[in-house]
């Protein structure tokens, strides 16, 4: 009924009941992935909302250099990018606003797109003390979640922790089930971070029954991916594989590519990590041929696939092939500006370093994937493996993981790791 009330009103040019029907919905197909009837929707009302006044054509607005910014990071070379003028408008017009929504997405909005057009790293969203009191409480809980989502993205543990927490208890309180869901994850990636692993596994699996029916099949593989990693850390690697191949079972069924990729993603990973080889192969070439539904799949998918690839050589001692994959890596996880990505690269790094006999190298390699998750993962395959070769324990490892220095600088460090 829905969709043929937006036909109707886009085929009589009823703009602006177009615009708030278009509103409505947004969030929904948000949390949904429900990319193509966003991308239909918003660019169909898009024009009314910017000839009309009021928070629903401000949120479509929004939603709209959202969907153009996003579009033009994938690929879309139809796409005009992230409008940042326009986006100035819709800050200075949202102030004051009463549409939960609308008073935080703007702020999230220039936030994303700073990192996205490669203008600096995802930082913090600015909002002071006195206009983050002055929101409703949904805002306040989602402004937290995405403030967590942040801090683990540029390895800043103790803010992950911290707003983590806190976004889980303001949607407690209101009640929200998706937004729950979404603070569970984040705080599982922060219990994962500090070693506290079945508990952690055990919020990644609250957060996904959480989301089942409400998020798409593709959150729901990256959730539950999450979980696959939580039980090779815990070095149950037959409870890992048997996820593994469960979730992917559940992603052929439902029929989303997405889906499947990923699905075959986490079950090479776990693979990998158990040293069968072949069946790692098998499922890397599955995952790469399930693209088509992306205009240009995103640069972490990519980077973790040439992350696996390179293992697999390492594994075969096959160093020239590990080489190549890895700059493949490099690259594509410094263009994600995802620094938990990088950190992954930069451990596999490391062991092809090992792998040539450079120690050095190799201890430099894990000290910046130590620095670019703002701490050791010290349970992770990987990373276990590289510092049981250097006889290193974490706590030796950790000052040389303070690093300041930008994600950029370490792309460039692991390139002359890669070179010599």
């Amino acid at each position: 009924n829905v969709a043929s009330a937006l036909r109707f009103l886009r085929d009589r040019g009823a703009g602006e009941e177009l615009v708030r029907l278009v509103a409505v919905n947004t969030w929904y197909w948000v949390i949904r992935d429900r990319n193509e009837d966003a991308r239909t929707w918003i660019e169909a009302a898009a024009p009314h909302a910017r000839a009309l006044t009021g928070e629903d054509a401000l949120i479509v607005r929004a939603m709209s250099v959202m969907a153009s910014g996003l579009a033009a990071f994938e690929g879309d070379p139809d796409s005009s990018g992230w409008d940042a003028r326009e986006l100035d408008e819709i800050e200075e017009h949202s102030r004051g606003a009463r549409n939960e929504l609308l008073q935080v997405f703007p702020r999230l909005l220039r936030t994303f797109g700073s990192g996205v057009t490669g203008r600096g790293r995802l930082a913090r969203i600015r909002v002071d003390p006195a206009s983050e009191r002055a929101l409703a409480p949904w805002s306040r809980a989602v402004l937290a979640v995405m403030q967590a989502a942040l801090a683990h993205n540029r390895g800043d543990r103790r803010e992950l922790g911290r707003e983590s927490e806190r976004a889980l208890a303001l949607f407690r309180d209101n009640g929200d089930l998706w937004g729950l869901a979404v603070a569970q994850q984040m705080r599982a990636e922060w219990l994962l971070l500090e070693g506290r692993l079945e508990e952690a596994l055990r919020m990644s699996d609250e957060a996904t029954e959480a989301m089942r029916g409400i998020t798409s099949s593709w959150d729901l593989q990256q959730q539950e991916g999450f979980a696959v990693g939580a039980l090779v850390r815990l070095g149950r690697m037959d409870e890992a594989r048997e996820r593994a191949e469960r979730l992917l079972a559940s992603a052929r069924a439902r029929g989303s590519a997405r889906a499947i990729g990923l699905a075959c993603l986490s079950a090479a990973v776990v693979a990998v990590a158990v040293e069968d080889v072949r069946r790692a192969r098998e499922l890397l070439d599955e995952s790469e041929a399930n693209d088509a539904e992306w205009a240009q799949p995103p640069a972490q998918l990519v980077a973790m696939r040439h992350v696996t690839w390179a293992g697999i050589h390492v594994l075969e001692h096959a160093p020239d092939l590990a080489e190549r994959s890895l700059r493949e890596a490099v690259e594509a996880a410094t263009a994600s500006r995802d620094q938990p990505v990088m950190a992954m690269v930069a451990v596999t790094v490391g062991l092809l370093a090992l792998e040539r006999g450079r120690r050095d190298d190799a201890r430099r390699a894990l000290a910046f994937a130590v620095a670019l998750r703002g701490g050791p993962d010290p349970f992770e395959p990987g990373e276990a493996r590289l510092r049981s070769a250097l006889g290193e324990e974490p706590r030796a490892i950790d000052a040389r993981g303070e690093l300041r220095t930008s994600a950029d600088a370490v792309s460039d460090e692991l390139r002359q790791i890669l070179r010599r």
